[in-house]
């Protein structure tokens, strides 16, 4: 049987996180959990699930306090891509703590047991990336960022870094980084792509550096490395398995750079998708969703 490590990176609804762990427990299936160090209520989750098995926390000074945008992003995915090959996992699968399964776990496992060795990520189309590579992607990574300082929550610190931001963005400093590419940054990797990823973090440690101080590098880093290695390491680069839905926009619930947070209206699309996952959810404004999809999984278990 497959081992499914699940990476999360969590900064709030707790309460949310704790019914991602029940719907998705199964002896198979394993854990690998970030609980941002702002979160006050962090300490207590952790100590509540302290003893589940299967369930394992960054903690002491591997716990990050992680930064919208900021390369501590991709530092806290690297961690727990460590963690989950430490203890032997397939494949690995990164979500956020505003994700939910859409499949009940017998119809998860089976997936990957008849595509076993694929991994699946979202890239931008190649026209898309013509255009982005002129001026989109660039922006992102010639400027100087700072929205790694620690202690965002606090409100002068956070105008601090915006200010930082726009003087900064204004001036591209930096050299390009080649043969840029971007897209979605959750994915599901077989152990091949993660072992690639994390033997490069070794030996071309520089790659990585450069990314830092750039803005939302978890949405360029790992599509550039793997760009020349997609068919090698059996990447399907035109789906994530995660439904999120970019185009409809309800006062509400569409911010101007977010998803849609989804509810029960999206329901028949998120089923007939066929994805794993949907994102972005929220405790209430969801709810009456994430009931319907407990259901459909409980159905799906008997």
């Amino acid at each position: 049987m497959l081992r499914h490590g699940f990476l999360i990176i969590a900064h709030s609804y707790l309460d949310h996180l704790g019914r991602i762990i029940d719907v998705l427990s199964s002896p198979n299936h394993y854990f690998f959990i970030n609980i941002d160090r702002k979160d006050v209520d962090g300490g207590s989750f952790m100590q509540k699930y302290a003893n589940r098995e299967n369930v394992f926390f960054l903690t002491g000074d591997e716990r990050m306090e992680v930064a919208h945008g900021g390369y501590t992003l991709v530092e806290c995915t690297m961690r727990l891509l460590r963690l989950a090959t430490k203890n032997g996992m397939d494949y690995c699968h990164l979500i956020s703590g505003q994700d939910f399964p859409c499949r009940g776990n017998e119809e998860f496992d089976k997936f990957f047991v008849e595509h076993n060795g694929y991994s699946y990520m979202y890239m931008d189309s190649e026209e898309c990336r013509k255009d982005f590579i002129k001026h989109k992607y660039p922006s992102r990574v010639k400027p100087w960022f700072f929205n790694d300082i620690p202690n965002r929550n606090i409100h002068l610190v956070d105008l601090l870094v915006r200010g930082l931001n726009f003087i900064s963005r204004r001036i591209w400093w930096r050299s390009d980084i080649p043969n840029l590419c971007g897209g979605w940054q959750w994915f599901s990797w077989h152990r091949t792509v993660t072992e690639f990823v994390l033997n490069e973090e070794v030996r071309n440690p520089s790659f990585f550096k450069r990314f830092h101080h750039t803005s939302c590098s978890d949405e360029l880093i790992f599509f550039t490395l793997l760009y020349n290695s997609m068919e090698e390491l059996n990447i399907v680069s035109d789906n994530s398995l995660r439904y999120i839905n970019w185009k409809k926009v309800v006062p509400g619930r569409k911010g101007k750079h977010s998803p849609l947070t989804l509810n029960e209206e999206e329901y028949d699309e998120i089923i007939e998708s066929g994805a794993l996952f949907c994102r972005k959810v929220h405790p209430v404004i969801s709810e009456k969703l994430i009931t319907l999809l407990e259901e459909r999984m409980k159905g799906q278990s008997l």
